[in-house]
């Protein structure tokens, strides 16, 4: 147990900076792909940062399903159903339930930007 937990430590900062190498990569093609089109780069607004409404509604998303995928394993658990699943079954489901919430979240994000 003493092990574990640095090593989750390690893991969520490496997620964090492929959260950060991803997004930054998706940002500069974007640029990229403006400017060979010879359409107007957009500028960044001060601080850097694109600010983005959808992020919150993504961040909703994420949160709804991870909740959900706790609901489902405390339900489970309640009616004494994990007992034969094993240990990796509840995080199975947050993964599972977090997948699908993110899913939902892109189709959202594809339907808003049809509408513009």
């Amino acid at each position: 147990m003493q092990h574990l937990i640095p090593l989750i430590w390690v893991i969520f900062i490496i997620c964090l900076f492929l959260v950060w190498f991803f997004t930054h990569r998706a940002n500069h093609r974007e640029r990229m792909l403006r400017i060979e089109k010879g359409l107007e780069a957009e500028p960044e607004p001060p601080g850097g940062k694109k600010q983005s409404n959808f992020f919150w509604l993504r961040l909703a998303c994420l949160v709804t399903g991870l909740s959900l995928g706790l609901l489902i394993i405390s339900l489970m658990v309640a009616l004494k159903l994990l007992d034969a699943g094993g240990n990796a079954f509840p995080v199975a489901i947050l993964g599972f339930c977090g997948g699908m919430s993110m899913i939902v979240a892109h189709y959202l994000q594809k339907n808003k930007t049809e509408n513009k």
